[in-house]
């Protein structure tokens, strides 16, 4: 789509890409004729339906109304310009919108919630207000056709070409692209004007039947958005099939997974990270240019540059990528409908400390929204994906309301509160809201603009404890230690990490400590029955450093320090000293290892004994260093 462009604009992009000819005034050719119709589907909508309804719908879980669009041009004929050029005429376009909305349930509320005064909030709504919002989406699509309807005159009047089925293909292309820009204008628009002409409706109700709340009566609670949602039926081995397994491999935590890509004919198989930080999905030119595939040929044609978006990335160091298209994307054998990515360079993992260097890529935001799919961080570490229809967790899995915000973060109602004020914490003691990032290492960040108010009010103390993260009520996380992102100096764009809502960040050393699933297309994360509260890692409290570096082209896992205080005293007693370097961890050879995973089994996640191997002047030594498990 043609974003963020006047329309002036879109009409110069129209003859660029067309190759139409251009004049300083619009012309006159004859008038397309134009037939409209709207009418409201009586099958309720579902969720589900969203998906078919209007499948480019974010959240539909949260929809209460969907319009379905189609328009088609008839009578599209070649007709001879002169002796060596044939341009198109057409008879007429065909516009018709459906509206779908929800049948009783829980996103209906009742009208004493409502105030007389006309102060409404985004929860509320009845079915006749929905009925008139769809209504007033589906005339705005209408209307919006009706508008640029002498544009595409204009367009279509333009069209030269050499014969006459080059000339056809041309029209079709023009209206094609005239539509997606309409398209792309009623998505802009449609939902503020469906929902002010729905409060509208609600106002004068409430004028004429007094039947709402007065003003002066406590303000009703917040409604949750997962108490809007449709009840949860259903099991998996009943309803959902799983469709791939694709073996991970965990960077530091991340997952990445392999996929392979056709350009050109040509099959790639490389490794993915994922990242739900990043809208669209991202590929390495230096990988393609190894494969001996050439950006050039693969570039999606007149597409915009965008700026690149990924965990990590402030705003200020952004750069512009442009678009190229696969002809195919699969992930263990399952093909995928993703096609776009982004172009840009993905190595972000290097040695010493990690065994090699990842990634050919990303696969972000658009691919997450495809499927449910499970993360598995316990070895072997795997990504399951199931199919959409019917979904949800096993048995007695927990799960929370999931929706995308705008700024492409994915989000949940949550409440960062002090530990003593846990159960029912004042709105005034909290930073609210979290957003769930797949390609953060960190486990909570506090967004800067919360920094004050967290050293002011959420600080750890003897008599409050470390603060909770809360979401619907339920403990998400206990004795949470937060970290505090820091931009470079001097930076005033911050990006996702800069927003105050959502006021946190969730990274995969906190939800890495459980399998989980994150389901977009109805809008939940599930974990797995029993894992919550979730817990901070273990950081390494051995009093052992351990730190990889390159010598002489091998990469060494070296001693940094032995803590005399600590309980990595015993090996000094059995001879290891800094500068000496350890070839096993665990009977696993450092060669195999990065140093994330060196650092976890430090911190006892592994067991609370660590057996160590390390070089000597008369050969090799073991010894086992004695931990707290999990401390």
């Amino acid at each position: 789509m043609i974003q963020g462009k006047g329309w002036g604009q879109v009409v110069q992009c129209f003859a660029l890409i067309l190759g139409l000819g251009m004049t300083t005034a619009l012309a006159s050719p004859p008038r397309l004729n134009i037939e409209t119709s709207y009418q409201l589907n009586s099958t309720a909508l579902t969720t589900e339906r969203v998906w078919m309804v209007d499948p480019g719908e974010k959240n539909p879980h949260l929809q209460r109304w969907a319009i379905g669009r189609q328009a088609q041009l008839f009578g599209l004929q070649a007709e001879k310009k002169d002796e060596k050029k044939f341009g198109v005429s057409a008879r007429q376009v065909k516009a018709s919108a459906m509206g779908s909305i929800r049948g009783p349930g829980p996103w209906y509320r009742a009208w004493n919630e409502y105030e007389c005064s006309g102060k409404i909030g985004p929860e509320f709504a009845d079915l006749q207000g929905t009925e008139r919002a769809a209504a007033a989406s589906g005339d705005l699509w209408t209307k919006l056709l009706k508008e640029k309807l002498p544009e595409l005159e204009v367009f279509l009047s333009r069209v030269s070409a050499a014969s006459e089925a080059q000339a056809l293909d041309r029209g079709e292309q023009v209206f094609k692209a005239w539509l997606l820009v309409v398209e792309d204008l009623w998505r802009e628009k449609s939902k503020a004007f469906a929902r002010s002409e729905e409060v509208r409706y609600y106002r004068e109700t409430a004028q004429v039947t007094g039947n709402c709340r007065s003003a002066s009566v406590d303000s009703a609670p917040r409604i949750p958005r997962s108490a809007l949602m449709e009840p949860v039926q259903g099991s998996v081995p009943k309803q959902s099939k799983l469709l791939a397994r694709a073996p991970a491999r965990l960077w530091n935590g991340l997952f990445s997974i392999r996929a392979t890509l056709t350009f050109a004919g040509k099959h790639l198989n490389g490794r993915f990270l994922v990242d739900s930080s990043a809208p669209t999905s991202q590929i390495s030119p230096t990988w393609l240019d190894a494969q001996g595939i050439y950006p050039a040929w693969i570039y999606v044609p007149n597409a915009a540059a965008e700026g690149v978006q990924r965990s990590g990335v402030w705003q200020g160091e952004r750069s512009l990528a442009r678009k190229v298209r696969a002809e195919h994307v699969e992930v263990s054998g399952l093909s995928l409908p993703l096609r776009e990515f982004l172009l840009t360079e993905t190595e972000f993992f290097n040695p010493p400390e990690s065994v090699g260097t990842c990634c050919d890529g990303v696969l972000g935001l658009d691919f997450l929204r495809l499927y449910p799919m499970e993360f598995l961080s316990a070895a072997p570490a795997e990504v399951r994906v199931w199919t959409r229809e019917g979904y949800r967790g096993v048995e007695d899995a927990p799960w929370l309301e999931l929706s995308e915000l705008p700024t492409g973060e994915i989000s949940s109602e949550c409440q960062l509160v002090p530990g003593e004020t846990a159960k029912s914490p004042p709105s005034a003691t909290q930073i609210q809201g979290v957003s769930w990032n797949l390609g953060s290492e960190e486990g909570l960040q506090v967004h800067t603009p919360w920094r004050s108010f967290f050293d002011a009010v959420l600080k750890p103390t003897k008599k409050t404890g470390a603060p909770q993260l809360i979401c619907d009520k339920r403990q998400m996380a206990t004795d949470v230690t937060p970290s505090f992102p820091q931009p470079p100096t001097g930076m005033s764009e911050l990006g996702l990490l800069g927003e105050k809502t959502p006021g946190m960040t969730v990274g995969m050393s906190l939800l890495g400590q459980t399998s989980f699933t994150l389901d977009l297309p109805h809008g939940r994360i599930w974990f797995a029955p029993g894992s919550l509260p979730l817990k901070e890692k273990s950081k390494n409290t051995s009093g052992l450093r351990l730190t990889y570096e390159l010598q002489d082209n091998d990469r060494l896992l070296r001693v940094t320090s032995l803590d005399p205080r600590s309980p990595a005293h015993a090996l000094g007693r059995d001879g290891l000293r800094p500068g000496m370097v350890v070839t096993q961890v665990d009977f696993k050879p450092v060669e195999e290892m990065d140093q994330w995973e060196v650092n976890q089994r430090l911190s006892g996640i592994y067991g609370s004994r660590v057996t160590l191997q390390w070089k000597t002047k008369k050969g090799l030594k073991v010894a086992t260093l004695g931990l707290a498990a999990g401390k």
